[in-house]
């Protein structure tokens, strides 16, 4: 029981941490404007490909470190530690593509761009998350 407590709290925690780091892209530095020459139209592909397909892969990001937390609490923390390592890695390459990104302005490439952003970003923090989860700590 109280390993699938762990579980489901983890799962909530990544996704907490996807409206954390979507909170930071927007309000700092690293914000970058991916151009919308489409309209609503790239709007609700975006939209549609954050809600469907970024958030569910964070909330079974949690799940999978939740599912590793039998290895200790440090091994846990440190998994989340690396999952943040991977967004700050996706961002600050995303912030070195800024020039290349704003001048997107065709509406298919433009969106393609946001698709390959978000693959990237999910990709490199459950890197990091792997990478962190399977350092050797104490338990």
């Amino acid at each position: 029981m109280k390993r699938i407590a762990l579980v489901v709290g983890s799962a909530l925690l990544g996704i907490a941490l996807c409206a954390a780091e979507v909170a930071a892209f927007r309000s700092s530095w690293f914000g970058v404007v991916f151009p919308a020459p489409g309209g609503e139209d790239d709007f609700s592909l975006r939209a549609a490909a954050f809600l469907f397909g970024v958030c569910p892969a964070f909330m079974l990001l949690g799940c999978w470190v939740g599912l590793g937390s039998s290895r200790g609490r440090l091994n846990w923390l440190a998994a989340w530690a690396g999952a943040v390592c991977g967004f700050a890695v996706t961002f600050l390459v995303v912030r070195l593509l800024r020039g290349a990104v704003s001048s997107l302005d065709e509406p298919g490439a433009a969106t393609h761009a946001v698709y390959v952003f978000f693959g990237g970003w999910v990709l490199l923090t459950a890197l990091g998350a792997l990478v962190g989860g399977r350092l050797r700590l104490p338990k």
